[in-house]
């Protein structure tokens, strides 16, 4: 019978490990980065165990905005998720010239209020805002203040829109090209995409998660191509989309007049159309378009020729672009973005020419966190590029809103991890984290608003 070798096992074990700890002690953490190694303190999660009884606390409210307590972000709960954590108002900071930019929106607020006008939003943004997230939130709230019924444009497929909880969509048989895929073709929508049919009868589908009304659909065709309306899974209407060297709004169903629960458009033959997608808008009032394209920067937007943008805004008529990019060119060691801070005045700067009497408002990038040994802390380039933002906003004579000052400036995404607003990449939102800055960006928006109204 061969020797039991158990405790020499055991003692080759903490032989093993005596010497990495040395060398781990002994050796500068120089001679690991020359050779490209990361030292590791094998003592350190050890000893913090004990230590790790608090982490931070936050100012919480209850659901009526009423109660404001301090809550240690330890003793959160899943049950205890606060709604909103109590920030001081971030102020929008207006650049142009006159400083008119964000009294003009403001007033046109106003008009909604006042006459039953109506007030519309482009929201670009990267994967931040993907699935409606924090534009959703934002949308609900200035509806609720200022009128408005419907959620704005809708692409006829992208997987932001599948995210969309209230009008779900679904598209079969399309060639999908768009600034997210890196797409090469000159006649992208105003969200940054296009859609060719791929057969005869590709289709189009909403199933809503209730009854809608106001329906318009956007299209572009060399040829009349003929359709089939299918409504309520049951009603059928054979109908013609006429040719033009423009894009067209064709409304499916309008105000008051119809009531959809389910509508389905297909194709009957492909005469050279392009399809864009659809806006769902009912009444005076505010509407928000959710623009968000993943894993862009927002020069993106370049590729949206301006003749696009001058056909949609013949029937979307903006009072205000909104840029929020950012996430996609952080990184831990980057320490200049002069590169990126010059196109983005370009890009502004053209989109000033093409909307010159819409206001534009960058939005700075918000809090981002990356694993340093075993801790997570704000990347070091956040606050290099906020400032960059800004100045971007200073130099072209536009609107800024600090995301990061809303999110509490460093250790703000760790914050919202933490109380489950955030999701464990930290570097994206959940939608309690978006509903907590559109409430933010709310409250920034009605600060201008009763300073120029209640004035």
């Amino acid at each position: 019978m061969s020797p039991n070798k158990i405790s020499s096992s055991f003692w080759l074990f903490f032989l093993t490990l005596f010497i990495l700890l040395s060398i781990s002690l002994a050796v500068p953490q120089s001679v690991f980065d020359n050779l490209g190694l990361r030292k590791i303190d094998y003592l350190k999660p050890l000893l913090k165990v004990a230590s790790k009884k608090i982490k931070d606390t936050v100012f919480v409210v209850d659901t009526k905005g009423d109660t404001i307590k301090s809550v240690k972000i330890t003793e959160l709960t899943a049950d205890t998720i606060p709604q909103y954590i109590k920030r001081p108002i971030v102020t929008i900071d207006d650049y142009s010239s006159d400083s008119s930019m964000l009294k003009n929106f403001i007033f046109s607020l106003k008009n909604c209020k006042d006459s039953g006008g109506t007030s519309r939003i482009a929201y670009y943004g990267d994967s931040f805002i993907e699935g409606d997230i924090l534009t959703g939130a934002l949308r609900t709230s200035l509806q609720a203040e200022f009128g408005g019924k419907g959620l704005g444009f809708l692409p006829i497929n992208n997987e932001g829109a599948y995210c969309r909880r209230l009008l779900p969509t679904d598209a079969q048989g399309w060639e999908e090209y768009s600034i997210a895929k890196q797409s090469k073709r000159g006649d992208m929508g105003i969200a940054g995409s296009s859609f060719v049919p791929k057969v005869v009868g590709s289709s189009f589908t909403i199933k809503p998660a209730h009854s809608v009304n106001g329906l318009y659909l956007y299209y572009k065709a060399t040829k009349n191509t003929s359709i089939v309306h299918v409504f309520n899974r049951k009603n059928l209407r054979t109908d013609s989309l006429a040719a033009s060297g423009h894009i067209i709004r064709k409304p499916i169903c309008e105000g008051n007049k119809d009531t959809l629960r389910a509508y389905k458009l297909k194709l009957t033959d492909t005469n050279n159309i392009v399809m864009y997608g659809v806006s769902h808008e009912n009444g005076k009032g505010v509407y928000l378009d959710n623009f968000s394209i993943r894993g862009n920067s927002g020069l993106g937007i370049n590729q949206i020729s301006t003749g696009a943008f001058l056909d949609f805004q013949r029937y979307m008529n903006y009072n205000l672009i909104v840029l929020q990019f950012g996430i996609n060119v952080t990184t831990p060691e980057c320490t200049d973005f002069s590169i990126y801070e010059n196109n983005m005045v370009k890009l502004v700067n053209r989109l000033k020419r093409t909307f010159p009497k819409t206001a534009i408002m960058v939005v700075s990038v918000g809090d981002r966190s990356y694993k340093q040994e075993d801790q997570f802390v704000t990347m070091p380039s956040i606050p290099t590029l906020v400032e960059s933002q800004r100045r971007v906003a200073q130099r072209t004579g536009v609107l800024f809103w600090n995301l990061w000052e809303a999110m509490g400036y460093e250790g703000g995404m760790l914050k919202l991890v933490d109380a489950g607003m955030a999701n464990k990449d930290y570097t994206h939102i959940s939608y309690g984290g978006g509903s907590l800055l559109a409430k933010e960006l709310q409250k920034s928006i009605i600060q201008a608003y009763n300073s120029y109204v209640l004035k």
